[in-house]
């Protein structure tokens, strides 16, 4: 599966030695990729845009904290 993801999905050479930002739901994929990042390029910051009580917020910030890279929370609400 991981070789699969890694020469379809994510060719090494595009993140290898490169700081790399990857829009974080929490969920299947974006964990995937960010383990494979985390693996390969020389920094990961993961993102994840939602309000404070959403669910792809809560499951994202698991995440990061799970495999261990910074995660930053765009806070979205009515007023922007």
């Amino acid at each position: 599966l991981v070789t699969g993801v890694q020469t379809c999905a994510l060719p090494i050479s595009n993140i290898e030695g490169k700081d790399v930002a990857v829009a974080c739901s929490g969920g299947l994929d974006s964990g995937l990729i960010s383990a494979l990042a985390k693996r390969y390029a020389r920094s990961v910051t993961l993102y994840t845009c939602g309000t404070s009580n959403a669910f792809d917020v809560a499951m994202a910030k698991d995440l990061s904290e799970k495999i261990g890279l910074p995660w930053n929370h765009v806070q979205i609400s009515k007023s922007n």
